[in-house]
């Protein structure tokens, strides 16, 4: 049954026919809205316009949308170019559905979710706003799927959102994409961030099976002018899957691909994805800085020991993986020691997806800078521009909360493909410079790495600290000036005069 339009409350579970695009009245979206709001039980309003007149346009914001059920738009265009200042569409309720939706020309949002449980956002293209495409703010479980974000609805031109395509603040348990057929979503072209993620209470968000920074083909650059995606100081984000369906392309960002920063953000987990290469894997698609920048935070695990947990990470700008501890002003918790205990296990890191041909990272494949306690282990690290694995810190080792240390490189593969043809890193295998008890290697010779075809050196240590880090089984084997360096060891002072 079709409601009435006269702001009088509804019984539960009632339909209400949006029939015409004018902005009041009968048949309109704002009384179907104001109709709805006043329902004790779940609505549904259905956009059914003339398929020549799918274009909304009301001449001032829309009111905040209260009632649960759901809102389908059928393909509808809700254009804010005559609104004034505002948001597209404000969600301000729970338990609501909106679908099929074209949300574009809005000063603010196109969507603010605030305040709200169990929000779904399905089939959206929400595009051309002036500030984020949908902002969530201290909602939870919200679900955003099959939608585009910052592009034309065809998905091959930039449309973009001023601010971030999503940003998600202090919002718990946020499922972002989904692991079925067409359920991923689209985020390119956005004038900040692809995806923006914040807060502790944003904690255990599930970011899976999107395009973040390239077409809907997955093969052309369609970038973020920030990250393609942001984790500040959230924790135990999940960031793909191990299956195909949950894999995230993350790829043709400005900056850095995927950035965990802050020591709140600890435990996330980043698995399966390709960061840097085509939705095939097969080419490059480069961010214009790191593939995964970890950045004073703890605990991440960057592939895993199950199938499908790797990450194909190759075809970058600088390096395929960098952990970092350095110090940057501004921000009180760096350079006191809450970078440290990362794992990186399994991934593909300058190859193909299928770890035969070269795709290497611009720099290092790795990079170990002012962190301690890292474990980079049983990864394919090959065709990288400069070293496979460097391990940095600073030449003043009086801070021990910014030396590298503790670090543990064992079961790499590191110069060869997946085969075990030579792609040789163009400069070290494995670099450790000004950095203190770190370990290439084991006395377990189940730990040894296979370290060939190096521009250089397989392995080098160099610097502060040098004399302290420790090589232990491994292959090394056809590197260009020879298998391994250390500095010799500081001659003895001679003994002085012996006292009478």
């Amino acid at each position: 049954m079709t409601a009435a339009d006269d702001g009088q409350p509804l019984l539960p579970g009632d339909l209400i026919t949006v029939t015409h695009p004018e902005d009041d009245g009968p048949g309109s979206l704002r009384a179907a809205i104001l109709s709805a709001n006043l329902d004790d039980g779940p609505v549904t309003i259905s956009i059914d316009l003339p398929t020549d007149q799918v274009l909304l346009r009301p001449t001032s914001p829309l009111p905040p949308l209260t009632f649960a059920g759901i809102l389908d738009g059928r393909g509808a265009e809700l254009s804010g170019v005559l609104a004034g200042s505002g948001h597209g569409l404000d969600v301000h309720g729970g338990d609501l559905t909106i679908r099929d939706l074209v949300v574009t020309g809005w000063s603010e949002n196109g969507v603010l979710v605030r305040q709200s449980d169990r929000t779904r956002l399905i089939g959206l293209v929400v595009s051309g706003n002036g500030e984020h495409g949908i902002l969530v703010q201290t909602s939870a479980d919200l679900r955003l799927e099959a939608c585009r974000l910052g592009t034309t609805p065809d998905g091959l031109a930039a449309l973009p959102n001023r601010g971030s395509g999503i940003k998600l603040y202090e919002s718990h348990a946020a499922v972002i994409g989904g692991d079925r057929p067409g359920s991923g979503n689209l985020v390119s072209g956005n004038l900040r961030y692809g995806v923006e993620i914040g807060g502790i209470g944003s904690a255990d968000a599930v970011i899976i099976g999107n395009l973040i920074g390239c077409d809907v083909t997955g093969s052309n650059p369609l970038p973020n002018n920030r990250d393609g995606l942001v984790v500040h100081s959230s924790p135990n984000v999940r960031i793909g899957g191990p299956t195909s369906s949950e894999r995230n392309v993350i790829s043709g960002n400005n900056l850095y691909g995927l950035e965990i920063i802050a020591p709140d953000a600890r435990g996330a987990v980043i698995v399966g994805n390709y960061v840097g290469v085509s939705a095939a894997g097969d080419s490059p698609l480069p961010n214009g800085r790191s593939g995964i920048l970890i950045y004073n935070a703890a605990f991440a695990r960057i592939g895993g020991p199950g199938s499908g947990d790797g990450n194909v990470i190759s075809g970058g700008s600088r390096a395929g993986i960098n952990l970092d501890g350095s110090v940057r002003e501004g921000y009180p918790w760096t350079g006191v020691g809450e970078a440290h205990s990362n794992l990186v296990q399994g991934n593909i890191i300058g190859l193909d997806a299928t770890g035969e041909r070269p795709l290497g990272n611009e720099l290092r494949g790795v990079l170990v800078n002012h962190t301690q306690n890292n474990l980079v282990t049983e990864n394919l690290i090959a065709g990288n521009g400069q070293d496979g694995i460097l391990v940095l810190g600073p030449e003043d080792d009086s801070n021990p909360d910014v030396v590298s240390s503790g670090n543990r490189i064992v079961r790499n593969r590191i110069g060869v493909t997946k085969s075990g043809r030579p792609a040789g890193n163009g400069r070290h295998g494995v670099f450790v410079r000004h950095s203190k008890d770190n370990h290439v290697g084991s006395d377990d010779p189940a730990d040894a790495n296979l370290i060939a075809h190096s521009g250089i050196r397989g392995v080098s240590f160099s610097g502060t600290g040098a004399r302290t880090n420790t090589l232990g089984e491994n292959e090394l084997r056809d590197n260009v000036r020879g298998p391994f360096h250390q500095p010799a060891p500081e001659p003895e002072e001679p003994a002085g005069p012996t006292a009478p």
